[in-house]
């Protein structure tokens, strides 16, 4: 401001001394100074202009430049390529087209600093073909069109290409500058470490570590896969440890669960009296959710307030996160509403939340509060509540809500549509299945679990004739399709076809597992198929070295007592490896009711009480067996 004053005294009001004290004012983000010297401009000509919207487009006002670039063209100012370069960072993509078009008229487009600018507005914009387009029609590409170019590609994670655009770069015989070097680093957090030890040898040689511009990144880098010891080494090594420097290390430590670690981190930046941004207190309070430490997360709520931050919504968000975990309903909901703006992501943590507590029902509300506020969920919003449904097995609940989700026109990733399929198996919905096998079909994921899973619907819903067509479409099967379809078959008693389906996996040396015998003795225990049950049983057992489980031996039992060889069951299970179950004992109880054993009966009754008082089968059974013969109950 004295600097102003002293020019007025002296009468120095002209053009360049006018876009001097603009250029200063804009700056230091004092606009109406800059407008108000701009005004007092007698004649201004077109670089007053530039200043000014360059001024309020460097500050992302780009309202107010485009409002300005339109008056400036309302007063007949010719504009210059200096003006374009200004304007098409502040440009949606329909301006940016048409100032495109003036700029071939003008001829101006291949001059570098425009075409620059052009590739810039198409890669913010996301046409990063389009400015791929413009970039190839320049005749020489400056550096700052290929750190455009690299940038728009690794923020469109398109990484690889932008290695490339490096490699085409040098071959050039352009060096990056700093922030291009930034941009690649960006790419090594998304894609390789090893690049990332490269680009950073390269910037010691050339000197340029200690720079504060670089360090976050690098630090970033190693934080991110994993390296917190080098990552810690560097930050110790780096002279100016700015505000974006420490986030990077709190971020590391937090995305890799050192939540102790990431507080500690955020103490000792305060100490050294580093102001924390928006991005660091909100990796402070993930830290907060992570150790579910509702005292450190309020005290750093504290802090956020004196900083004035703690009406942005992403801090909200983690707020709500945080007394959620800490099963605090009721605030988080409070904590919610309390917030000037739900964003999607605000939603989402709420939703999250009450998912992970099971409280589905919650969920499902704020799902419909959500489009009332005319917030649309995407597919990461209805997975959520679909897994959470599918988890706490409320299969009906999981199939309504796929169907809902995708009556939105959205299709579920794939281990969400394994748990519809799952559910349509439980809730014998088959109809749905089906409908979700049409959807798999042309999906590229599609792989051995989706056709097992479907297999296993067909087969469950009784319907094996579709379970052998989903078998046989696969080209390669591994061992768990072969599984699917031998259960398909022995839950509908086809002891043949489950006798055949097993031999021709041996032919072809698919090793059966434990899961495919289990297949045979449900059979074999339906069909009272005692002989072939024991020969199954030497099979696993010496042939393939399978050691017989709780399961494969409930099914033995249960086949061997209805066979009338109680005393060879109940030597079965005295002699097991492990304790016995209720449900073995509940097959016990079974034989000793068809058979009329009640001595055994209050034996096998007697120890289903011990493991639960509660196990309502065994006293239906027992009761079964007096009934059976009344008079034993008197002896």
């Amino acid at each position: 401001m004295r600097i102003h004053l002293e020019v007025m005294k002296r009468g120095f009001e002209d053009c360049f001394t006018g876009c001097s004290l603009m250029d200063l004012y804009a700056k230091c983000n004092s606009f109406l100074d800059c407008q108000s010297v701009f005004s007092e401009i007698p004649d201004r000509d077109v670089a007053c202009w530039n200043v000014l919207i360059s001024g309020f487009a460097d500050q992302g006002m780009n309202t107010e430049a485009l409002n300005r670039f339109e008056q400036m063209q309302c007063e007949g100012v010719h504009l210059n390529p200096e003006t374009f370069v200004c304007i098409l960072q502040s440009c949606t993509i329909d301006i940016g087209r048409t100032l495109h078009a003036n700029l071939v008229q003008e001829k101006f487009e291949q001059i570098s600093c425009v075409s620059s600018a052009l590739v810039n507005m198409y890669v913010k914009n996301g046409l990063l073909s389009e400015a791929y387009e413009v970039f190839s029609d320049q005749i020489f590409h400056d550096i700052i069109s290929w750190t455009a170019l690299i940038s728009g590609f690794v923020e469109g994670g398109l990484t690889k290409e932008a290695f490339n655009f490096y490699k085409q770069m040098r071959m050039e015989g352009q060096s990056p500058s700093l922030v291009t070097l930034v941009c690649l680093l960006k790419a090594c957090e998304l894609e390789s470490l090893d690049e990332g030890r490269k680009f950073h040898a390269m910037i010691v040689k050339r000197g340029d570590e200690g720079d504060s511009l670089i360090g976050a990144p690098l630090v970033s880098i190693y934080a991110v896969h994993g390296e917190l010891s080098e990552a810690e080494k560097l930050f110790e090594k780096l002279p100016a440890r700015n505000t974006a420097l420490w986030t990077a290390l709190i971020a590391g430590y937090t995305d890799h669960g050192k939540f102790k670690e990431a507080l500690t981190c955020f103490e000792k930046m305060q100490d050294d009296g580093i102001p924390p941004d928006l991005s660091t207190y909100v990796w402070a309070f993930q830290a907060c959710c992570g150790l579910k430490d509702l005292d450190m997360g309020l005290a750093l709520y504290t802090v956020a307030v004196k900083s004035g931050i703690e009406q942005a919504t992403p801090i909200g968000s983690v707020l709500v996160e945080l007394f959620t975990k800490c099963g605090m309903h009721v605030e988080s909901r409070e904590i919610f509403d309390s917030l000037p703006v739900c964003d999607l992501f605000t939603w989402t943590t709420l939703i999250s939340g009450y998912v992970q507590c099971g409280y589905m029902e919650e969920a499902v509300n704020c799902l419909r509060d959500m489009q009332t506020d005319g917030i649309t969920p995407d597919a990461v919003v209805w997975d959520l509540v679909i897994s959470g449904y599918a988890e706490y097995n409320d299969y009906e609940k999981t199939v309504e809500l796929s169907a809902m989700m995708q009556q939105q026109g959205l299709l579920p990733d794939t281990s969400i549509l394994l748990n519809i399929v799952h559910s349509c198996t439980c809730a014998l919905v088959m109809e749905v299945g089906k409908r979700v096998h049409a959807q798999v079909v042309n999906l590229s994921g599609a792989n051995s679990l989706f056709e097992s899973a479907f297999i296993d619907l067909y087969g469950k819903c009784g319907n094996v004739n579709y379970a052998e067509k989903v078998f046989q479409g696969f080209p390669t099967k591994d061992l768990i399709p072969w599984n699917s379809l031998l259960i398909s078959y022995a839950l509908q008693g086809e002891s043949k076809a489950v006798s055949l389906l097993l031999e021709r996996m041996i032919e072809l040396n698919i090793n059966p597992d434990g899961n495919s015998f289990q297949s045979t003795f449900i059979v074999c225990s339906h069909a009272g198929l005692l002989f072939e049950s024991h020969c199954y049983y030497q099979l696993m057992k010496y042939c393939f070295g399978i050691m017989p489980t709780i399961k494969h031996l409930t099914c033995f039992v249960d086949l061997v007592a209805r066979a009338g060889q109680l005393s060879f069951a109940r030597i079965m299970v005295e002699t097991m490896p492990f304790q016995p179950d209720l449900v073995l004992l509940h097959a016990m109880l079974s034989g000793c009711r068809i058979l009329g054993n009640v001595q055994l009966g209050h034996e096998v009754f007697a120890f289903a009480k011990s493991l639960d008082r509660g196990h309502a089968a065994a006293y239906v059974l027992m009761s079964n067996i007096y009934i059976e013969d009344p008079l034993s109950i008197y002896t």
